[in-house]
């Protein structure tokens, strides 16, 4: 098992542009299992998906739920309803079809994640990220 996997594959969540010529399209990563999260969103100008190298999935250990209120939002289409957020602390993008929040569970890494040296991480949560990290580097015990 990889620690930061790329998804299965990225679902097209919505066409923002009524123009042909300059479509925003907004793909949604979906994860290889119950394990990990993708944060955020991945754009571009084409009908086909972006490669699966553009997003990287995280260990959903390492992340907290976030609250649909502590989104910034950034754009919305009046006619469409179509609203684009911002998250707090990383700045990731997300989006939704209407107004209201994006739909699902929103995540956000750990404040204490990615702080100081990387065994910050395995403090997060060794059940889980230890024997990811062991199988990585090949670590025998």
């Amino acid at each position: 098992p990889r620690l930061l996997p790329p998804p299965l594959r990225l679902r097209l969540l919505l066409v923002i542009g009524s123009n042909s010529k300059s479509k925003l399209h907004v793909w949604e990563a979906v994860p290889p299992n119950d394990d990990f999260v993708a944060l955020g969103v991945v754009t571009s100008s084409s009908e086909l998906p972006p490669p699966l190298s553009s997003i990287s999935c995280v260990p959903k250990a390492w992340c907290q739920k976030l609250p649909g209120s502590a989104l910034t939002r950034v754009w919305s289409d009046p006619l469409t309803g179509t609203t684009l957020w911002r998250t707090p602390r990383l700045q990731l993008l997300l989006a939704s079809k209407s107004p209201a929040h994006p739909e699902g569970e929103l995540y956000e890494l750990r404040p204490e994640v990615g702080q100081g040296s990387s065994s910050k991480l395995l403090e997060v949560d060794q059940q889980s990220a230890r024997p990811m990290l062991d199988s990585i580097f090949r670590v025998t015990t």
